[in-house]
């Protein structure tokens, strides 16, 4: 064994042994990370974005185009900023006039006008703190090259502080759930004319900075993300930022009076949850677990199924014997080998309640109202499944939603943050839509369990989870990820790691048998990710 590696595998042995010291080391090197990545975006902006020969020859390409481009400004000021007009100046694509309109005179122009006095075929609304990448245009103008069905564009962005640029915001494509808490797409959208005044009538704000909100939240469905940093947003105005948050709360709040992605919030009728949680022996984990349902659940209409699997030792008959007291506590036997799936669609069989919640039992409940919080979105009827926020036990996160196309597996996003960040962009502390969620903890109706067939027995260890959820969302559920339900989670305490010669085999049998499944969607970038962040890391990294 060579020295590296021995140093290697004692710093491992001594981060597991230590919680307190591991929890510390990750912080620090995450702190240490981040540091780098500014140098590294730096780094990618040279490598990716064109240099001055390639902005040269785009202008010459774009010469003979008949595309034009109507920029519309809206501003709280009554001038235009000329640092912006600037920015549409240089465009490499010269396509386009420009119109600036103060939200006061905006608010009054008409479809009329806009058809009439507007040459363009395609609207760009810029808000007055964009600033243009000088090949924001010519990059559209390719796009829109290749696709004229699409009517309604947003993009990636970054901010700027005087000539310095910073945090790129690679974003998802439309997620209703997380774009409800955070006006995503931004403040720079590429409408189709013709498009737009079809939906002008439906546009209630036009006098502020939540006409862009606006567009987003009701038309966002038909939106098409474009995976290019195209604009900056400069954030000097800290008045400005302050009044266009409290705008956009207000826009939302109306908006989900009548919305599909309201919160469904439990009045007199509180469904009865079935938690199913697979056992087999682990007296000390499932005690722990029970308890802490017991002791800290406030949702009063809920019944727990252990699902028993060939326990061995006295000590787990014992403890099941004490719970007979308990009338909403079952055991199911399961006689059969262990296999994840067929477990819990056979525990999912004696089950009352209208919502399942499938746990581990290496789980510990941390907020009270976890299971209210799990149903606001388990019981919408657009919604396939929920997951919770996990945690390890030294409070760093160990699951907040699955990204696919890792060549190894699955990223389990925002891996080993604090407990208390707000992760990339929000996503950690707001509702967020992904393809998957674990099924550690996993809610969802009965009747879409087996509207999909429950779990596919064919995975037997790993990847029935990410089945299920892939299934859900072939029929055209959502996938939700609550921030709001906390658990501890003490990974591969009841079945191990997958390190030995058997488990491993078996793991890769399982995702080769995913990958041969699904391997349509997995020939794709998951929407919910970005292309420009590494898919080998859970940290949103630029992928550089």
């Amino acid at each position: 064994m060579t020295d590296k590696i021995f140093i290697k595998k004692l710093i491992s042995f001594f981060l597991k042994k230590h919680n307190k010291i591991r929890k510390i080391f990750v912080l620090f090197y995450l702190w240490i990370y981040r540091q780098i990545e500014k140098k590294r975006y730096n780094l990618w902006i040279k490598k990716y974005e064109p240099d001055s020969k390639t902005l040269f020859k785009q202008k010459s390409q774009a010469l003979d185009q008949k595309i034009v481009f109507s920029i519309i400004i809206l501003s709280s000021q009554q001038e235009a900023d000329k640092k912006q007009i600037r920015s549409i100046v240089e465009q490499t694509f010269n396509k386009y006039e420009i119109h600036f309109f103060p939200f006061d005179k905006w608010s009054s122009v008409s479809k009329e006008f806009i058809k009439s006095q507007m040459k363009g075929s395609y609207i760009f609304f810029l808000s007055e703190r964009v600033f243009l990448t000088p090949f924001a245009f010519f990059t559209l103008f390719q796009v829109i090259k290749k696709d004229l069905k699409s009517c309604f564009f947003y993009f990636d962005q970054d901010e700027i502080k005087g000539n310095k640029r910073k945090s790129p915001f690679f974003k998802p494509e439309y997620a209703p759930d997380y774009l409800v808490q955070r006006n995503y797409f931004g403040e720079m959208l590429l409408l189709k004319k013709d498009w737009f005044l079809e939906k002008y009538d439906q546009i209630l704000n036009k006098k502020n900075e939540g006409f862009f909100y606006e567009l987003a939240l009701k038309f966002g469905e038909q939106s098409k993300r474009i995976s290019s940093l195209l604009y900056h947003i400069s954030r000097k105005d800290k008045l400005l930022d302050k009044k266009i948050t409290q705008i956009n709360q207000k826009v939302v709040s109306e908006y989900l009076i009548n919305s599909p992605y309201k919160p469904f919030f439990l009045k007199t009728t509180l469904p009865k949850v079935s938690i199913l949680i697979p056992n087999k022996d682990q007296k000390k984990l499932l005690k722990k677990c029970i308890d802490s349902i017991l002791k800290k659940t406030t949702y009063p209409n809920y019944e727990i199924l252990i699902l028993e699997n060939n326990s061995l030792a006295k000590s787990i008959f014992d403890y099941y014997d004490s719970l007979k007291t308990n009338k909403n506590i079952k055991i199911v036997q399961w006689e059969q080998k262990y296999n994840y799936s067929a477990i819990n669609n056979h525990g999912a069989k004696f089950t009352e309640g209208e919502i399942l919640l499938f746990l581990n039992n290496d789980t510990e409940v941390i907020s009270p109202d976890w299971i209210e919080r799990m149903l606001e979105y388990a019981l919408r009827s657009n919604t396939g499944s929920v997951g919770a926020k996990l945690y390890y036990e030294n409070n760093t996160v160990q699951h907040a939603g699955i990204v696919y196309g890792n060549p190894k597996g699955v990223l389990h996003i925002h891996r080993e943050f604090s407990q208390n960040s707000k992760g990339y962009f929000d996503r950690l502390q707001t509702v967020q839509n992904y393809n998957a969620v674990t099924g550690a903890c996993l809610m969802m109706r009965k009747s879409v369990f087996n509207e999909v067939g429950g779990f596919d027995e064919q995975f037997e260890i790993a990847f029935n989870d990410v089945d299920l959820c892939f299934k859900l969302r072939e029929k055209g559920y959502l996938v939700v990820w609550t921030p709001h339900a906390e658990l501890y989670h003490r990974e591969m305490a009841t079945r191990g790691k997958d390190e030995k010669p058997e488990k491993r085999e078996r793991f890769l049998k399982e995702f080769q048998r995913y990958k041969i499944k699904w391997r349509a969607k997995l020939e794709k970038v998951d929407e919910y990710y970005n292309p420009n962040l590494r898919m080998d890391k859970e940290y949103f990294w630029i992928n550089f």
